[in-house]
C-alpha cells in the first residue's frame, strides 16, 4: 500500500510539471511545497465529549432551576447558553449549578447579547427570540405585562444592512467647515482625553446642541496610526497566508464602543464576559468599556488578508493563545504564539432554536463533523459538505495548505502584551460559541462593519442623517474652541 501512494504520488508530480506552462517553475513549486516545515501541532478538543455524563448532570439541575424560576415546565437552553456551559472548566460549570437560579438567569439571557455585540449582529436584548405563544425566557411574576423589546443597537432602519455604495452619503451635504480650518475627523486616539467617563447605570442623554457636543463626544473613528503600528509589528503581510496588502482586523470589533451606546452594550455585557468568555488577566476587561474607542488600539489589531478577514468575523476560525516570551534581540517587544484553528459549520438550523437536554446528549460529536478548511465527511450532496469545500487558505510562498493547528508567531510591544493575550482569548471563547451554536452562522450586521473602508477621515456610510448633523455639529464646536484658545 505504500509503495502504491508512493508510486502516485510520482505520477502526479510529473503531470503538474509536464502540464505547467513553465516547467522549471512548476518543479520550483513542488519544491517549496515539500520542503517547508510548517509547525502544525495537535487542536485541543473545541467540545469536552469525554466528560458529557457528568456535565449534562450539572445542566440538568441549572435546567430544573431555570424551570422553577420561570415557572415554565418546557424551559430549554437556546444552543449558545449551552455551548457556553458545556466548554467552561468543570469546577466553574459545577459552581453555576449551585448558584441561585434568578441570578444565574441574568447570566444566560445576556449571552445571547454578548455574542451579538461581539459578531456585530442585531440581537434582542434578552439574548434570544421567543417562539410564537411561548412564555420561554420571562418570570413568571412579570409574564402578564406587555414588555418592549428595544431595537438592539438601532439608530436608523438602514443601518443594520450592509451597504456600500458611492450613492450611500451622497444624499446629505453637509455645511462647510469654518473658514481657515481642514474638515478633520476626531480618531478614538485623538478624542481619548475627551471621551467622557460613564457612570455604571449608562451614558446621559446627548443633545444635539453645540454646547451638548463640546465635551462629550458621541462616536469616534477608527485610528489611522494604530492600524500602521499593528501593521508595522506584521511587517506588512498577512500572519498567517504571508500575503501582501493585509488588513488591519480587529480583534474585538471596532464598534465594540464606538458609540455610547455601543458603549452602554459592552458594559451590560461585561458581567457575561467575567463569568462565561474571561480572559486570563481578568484586569484587562476594563480595557473593553473604559471609554469611547478605547479599545481601538494596535494591541487589538492583527494583519489578515481581506478573505480571511471576512471568514473570521463569520466564526469560520479561530485564534488561541499558547505561549509568548520576551524577544531576545529586541526586549521591547515580545514574541506571541497563536494556533490556528478551523471551526465546525454548526448543525443547529438558527441560534435561537432551543436544546433538547437528551437528545443532543447522543448527538453532540456531529457538532464536530464538518469543519471548515477540511475535507468534506459526507458525499457532495451534503449542503454543510458544499459549503466546506469551498473554504480553504494557502501560505502564498510556501504553497501548502494552512492546517487546523497551524501555530505562527506575531510581535507586539513586550508593555502591552498582556492586553494582545487577552484580547485573543476573548475571541477564541466567543468564536468557539458562537460556531458551535450557530450564533456567528446568521450574522445580521450591526452599526457600521469591521473593515478598511470606514477611517478617521470618512465618516461611516451607513450613519444616519442625525449622525452626520451631530458629526458637523461637533465639527464646528471642535474649530470654534480652537480659534478661541
Amino acid at each position: 500500500m505504500e509503495n502504491q501512494t508512493m508510486e502516485d504520488l510520482h505520477k502526479a508530480m510529473d503531470t503538474h510539471i509536464k502540464h505547467h506552462p513553465d516547467p522549471k517553475r512548476g518543479m520550483k513549486h513542488l519544491q517549496q511545497l515539500f520542503m517547508a516545515k510548517p509547525d502544525v501541532r495537535p487542536v485541543t478538543q473545541l467540545l469536552p465529549v469525554d466528560e458529557m455524563e457528568i456535565r449534562h448532570e450539572y445542566l440538568q439541575k441549572i435546567e430544573k432551576g431555570q424551570r422553577a424560576f420561570y415557572g415554565n415546565p418546557n424551559w430549554e437552553f437556546t444552543p449558545s447558553q449551552y455551548i457556553t456551559l458545556m466548554n467552561l472548566p468543570l469546577e466553574k460549570l459545577a459552581e453555576n449549578a449551585r448558584l441561585d437560579a434568578e441570578a444565574l438567569s441574568i447570566y444566560l439571557k445576556h449571552i445571547g447579547r454578548f455574542l451579538a455585540h461581539f459578531f456585530q449582529r442585531r440581537q434582542p436584548e434578552d439574548g434570544f427570540t421567543e417562539p410564537a405563544g411561548s412564555s420561554i425566557g420571562t418570570p413568571l411574576s412579570v409574564r402578564k405585562s406587555t414588555q418592549q423589546k428595544r431595537s438592539y443597537g438601532d439608530t436608523g432602519e438602514s443601518q443594520h444592512k450592509r451597504i456600500r455604495s458611492e450613492t450611500a452619503i451622497s444624499e446629505v451635504k453637509l455645511p462647510e467647515a469654518p473658514a481657515g480650518r481642514p474638515q478633520e475627523r476626531a480618531s478614538s486616539v485623538e478624542l481619548e482625553q475627551k471621551a467622557p467617563v460613564l457612570p455604571a447605570s449608562g451614558p446621559a442623554k446627548i443633545s444635539l446642541t453645540p454646547s451638548a457636543t463640546k465635551t462629550q463626544p458621541t462616536r469616534v473613528y477608527r485610528s489611522h496610526k494604530m492600524r500602521n503600528l499593528a501593521k508595522d509589528y506584521d511587517k506588512h503581510r498577512c500572519v498567517i497566508t504571508g500575503s501582501a496588502n493585509p488588513q488591519g482586523c480587529h480583534i474585538i470589533p471596532f464598534t465594540w464602543n464606538s458609540t455610547l451606546q455601543m458603549l452602554e452594550t459592552a458594559r451590560d455585557v461585561s458581567h457575561v464576559i467575567s463569568e462565561f468568555f474571561s480572559p486570563d488577566d481578568l484586569h484587562m476587561l476594563v480595557l473593553l468599556w473604559s471609554n469611547l474607542g478605547s479599545s481601538d488600539r494596535d494591541w487589538n489589531i492583527l494583519d489578515l488578508s481581506a478573505q480571511l478577514h471576512i471568514w473570521w468575523g463569520k466564526g469560520y476560525f479561530g485564534l488561541k493563545y499558547l505561549g509568548h516570551e520576551v524577544d531576545q534581540e529586541d526586549p521591547e517587544m515580545s514574541r506571541v504564539e497563536l494556533q490556528f484553528v478551523w471551526m465546525p459549520h454548526s448543525h443547529f438550523d438558527k441560534e435561537t432554536k432551543q436544546v433538547n437536554l437528551n437528545e443532543t446528549k447522543g448527538n453532540i460529536r456531529s457538532c464536530l463533523e464538518h469543519m471548515f478548511g477540511g475535507e468534506p465527511p459526507c458525499s457532495p450532496h451534503c449542503s454543510r459538505c458544499i459549503t466546506i469545500n469551498k473554504v480553504q487558505a494557502h501560505k502564498v510562498r510556501e504553497h501548502h495548505t494552512i492546517e487546523s493547528g497551524y501555530v505562527f508567531p506575531v510581535l507586539r510591544k513586550t508593555v502591552d502584551v498582556q492586553k494582545f493575550i487577552a484580547m485573543i482569548q476573548i475571541q477564541w471563547a466567543a468564536i468557539c460559541v458562537g460556531s458551535i451554536s450557530g450564533a456567528a452562522k446568521h450574522p445580521e450586521l450591526l452599526v457600521g462593519d469591521d473593515d478598511e473602508d470606514d477611517d478617521d477621515n470618512q465618516p461611516s456610510l451607513l450613519a444616519s442623517v442625525d449622525d452626520k448633523v451631530k458629526d458637523w455639529l461637533e465639527l464646528v464646536q471642535q474649530s470654534g474652541d480652537e480659534e478661541s484658545s
